[in-house]
């Protein structure tokens, strides 16, 4: 009997084993005397990020765990609230509580731009929760208790700091980029805001917690976006429609916790006060593994980009990287899903109702904001003296006259003034030269061959008006002998237009 009773103990313990522990053994390392605040993957995997609550930042190899960069020269004074590598890993952002916003060269080890919270808005306590890239590395959007969420070039030289969208005062907690790079979702105290980057408006507002969003993060797949609450609460949102999908309860209440999505979309991993690693199925809600290891909370939590790993920063001095043993020894990882457009919210109310937990919450549904249609499907209508009336719904202005003495012109396209997030497209003779660009003061060349028997139109498609409108483009023109400077100004009503002249010579 005993034996029969100590073989079912055994299968069972196997079973549960099989089933829950897909990760076990983890590396520990040590950042000096520092409870870890944040910790970062680089997007190969090959190196990882790691920020204390002295405002020191290691990278480190994720192979070995030797450490490659310090990062102090110049560097933050107060904990580190938020890590970030560029889509190339050559560079890293970071915030922290001493009100600065950094960008560094990791080849360098120096910081090459810098904003300060408390300069900009001369408040002498706020600062900087979070910094993240845009998908394409060129834009670094960052914002926190200043109540603001603000985008910059980092890279441009004499570029300036835009502002995407104003809290009203209050702070904003964390937020996340879609990585189609249309969108971003911000979290504050009780609601989560979806943002459109390129109209700077709110499309959607979703009253996710009853206290205050610690974090908030999009699926790779850009189809689900994940908020974490002050409570411990976890919720499961659908990024196009708004609904709620699930919520449940994940960790011990704690400010200060994270939450990071495998690459599939597949897990969530959690971190808590109570020392615990938890990793979740998104679709049954179970704990996969409930990692114990840390002395102290559970602060930050990463997953790597391949899967193999999880790495996790607590209270207790301690960056911990557990290893995915099943996925380790069949060689075989789980690749992401194809990156998603949204579709936009079927809007017929202007709130409705869904379910968190025991409490009714009212999710506020702003109707989203115009949008540029697809540019194919854009037709230019003439009137009857064949100039240029429309261009899908926008009105063409025509005024201006280039006159060229050579069919093969070189143009220039580039932002004169300010950079201020413009983004045009250009329109030549029924073909797009260019299409949905952002505008700097980098010029960019641009070829095109004119009809000398014709009217040759050159139109100005805005996607948006920047910061400061309208959308504003210089253009020069070259036709081999001169050289013209035009200025041009489109707006989301109507587009400016040039008009380009073959000057006919005589034999």
């Amino acid at each position: 009997m005993k034996r029969l009773i100590a073989s079912l103990f055994l299968i069972a313990t196997v079973c549960f084993s099989a089933h829950a522990q897909r990760f076990d053994d983890y590396k520990a390392f040590s950042s000096g005397k520092g409870a870890i605040t944040a910790v970062a993957y680089s997007p190969d995997g090959k190196t990882f990020a790691s920020g204390n609550n002295q405002g020191m930042i290691l990278i480190r190899d994720s192979n070995t765990g030797d450490i490659t960069h310090i990062l102090r020269d110049n560097g933050h004074t107060a904990e580190i609230t938020h890590l970030d590598f560029n889509p190339g890993g050559q560079y890293i952002v970071s915030t922290a509580r001493d009100g600065f916003m950094k960008v560094w060269e990791l080849s360098q080890n120096k910081v090459i731009y810098e904003e300060n919270a408390r300069k900009q808005s001369g408040k002498p306590d706020v600062f900087y929760k979070f910094a993240f890239y845009s998908p394409d590395g060129n834009v670094v959007l960052y914002g926190g208790t200043d109540g603001n969420i603000t985008a910059t070039r980092p890279l441009l030289s004499g570029s300036k700091p835009g502002l995407i969208l104003s809290n009203n005062g209050q702070s904003f907690t964390c937020a996340d980029y879609a990585a189609t790079g249309n969108y971003l979702v911000a979290g504050s105290k009780q609601s989560i805001k979806m943002i459109d980057f390129f109209s700077k408006k709110v499309i959607q507002t979703m009253n996710a917690c009853s206290d205050e969003v610690v974090d908030v993060k999009f699926t790779p797949d850009n189809t689900r976006i994940g908020s974490l609450c002050k409570d411990g609460s976890f919720s499961l949102w659908n990024a196009s429609t708004g609904a709620l999908i699930k919520s449940w309860k994940v960790t011990v209440p704690g400010p200060d916790t994270q939450i990071s999505f495998s690459p599939d979309g597949q897990y969530l991993v959690t971190g808590d006060t109570k020392n615990h690693v938890k990793v979740w199925n998104l679709n049954s809600m179970d704990i996969n593994s409930d990692l114990t290891g840390h002395q102290a909370a559970v602060r930050s939590v990463d997953f790597a980009p391949n899967s193999k790993f999880i790495i996790t920063g607590g209270n207790d001095d301690q960056i911990k990287m557990w290893q995915w043993r099943k996925v380790i020894e069949n060689e075989t990882l789980p690749q992401p899903p194809k990156q998603t457009e949204f579709t936009k919210p079927d809007i017929k109310d202007s709130t409705f109702v869904v379910n968190i937990g025991n409490r009714n919450k009212n999710i506020e549904m702003l109707p989203p904001q115009k949008q540029a249609p697809e540019l194919e499907k854009l037709k230019l209508t003439y009137t009857s003296r064949n100039i240029p009336d429309s261009l899908g719904d926008r009105k063409v202005v025509s005024g201006k006259r280039v006159i060229v003495d050579n069919e093969e012109l070189e143009l220039w396209v580039w932002d004169e003034e300010y950079e201020d997030g413009d983004t045009i497209s250009v329109y030549f003779n029924d073909q797009w030269l260019i299409k949905e660009y952002p505008l700097t003061q980098k010029k960019r060349k641009i070829k095109i061959t004119i009809n000398r028997n014709a009217d040759n139109y050159l139109v100005l498609y805005a996607h948006n008006e920047g910061s400061r409108p309208p959308n504003t483009a210089a253009l020069t023109i070259f036709d081999g002998k001169k050289q013209n400077k035009v200025a041009l100004s489109s707006n989301m009503r109507k587009c400016d237009a040039i008009n380009f002249k073959f000057r006919e010579h005589s034999p």
